[in-house]
């Protein structure tokens, strides 16, 4: 389990899950060129991650998933609630998973804890993965 516990968030995805998040990456590094923006200005590694777990699709859903602005809804959504939603299509996966593995997905010791997702903090985000406070 320590080894486990030194894995990235992503390095800990696995079936359909990774292979989600792989397009999503991929997506992210186009939209990123396109709009002449640094990849993690489009959206975060970890709003990635949450993304291929939650799979959302819904103004609701995406708004709810931690990274998302109203600005970037506007702006970088709609490209990734489309791939997100063929890719449910195409594997039979349901889509919006309001509670689905996260709970306190935030890993920023200074914010509160997001309410409403399951345990996705037990999958990615354990306080030894957090940098130590200043």
């Amino acid at each position: 389990s320590g080894a486990a516990a030194k894995l990235r968030p992503q390095e800990r995805l696995r079936g359909l899950e990774l292979k989600l998040h792989n397009e999503l990456v991929e997506l992210r590094a186009k939209v990123a060129q396109m709009s002449s923006v640094a990849p993690y200005m489009v959206f975060s590694s970890l709003t990635l991650v949450e993304m291929a777990v939650r799979r959302p699709t819904l103004r609701s859903s995406l708004l709810a998933t931690t990274g998302v602005s109203s600005r970037k809804l506007r702006t970088y959504a709609p490209a990734f609630a489309k791939r997100i939603a063929a890719f449910a299509e195409r594997h039979g996966l349901e889509k919006d998973l309001a509670g689905a593995s996260t709970d306190a997905f935030d890993p920023s010791p200074n914010k509160l804890r997001r309410p409403g997702y399951g345990d996705l903090a037990s999958l990615a985000f354990r306080p030894k993965l957090l940098p130590p406070a200043a």
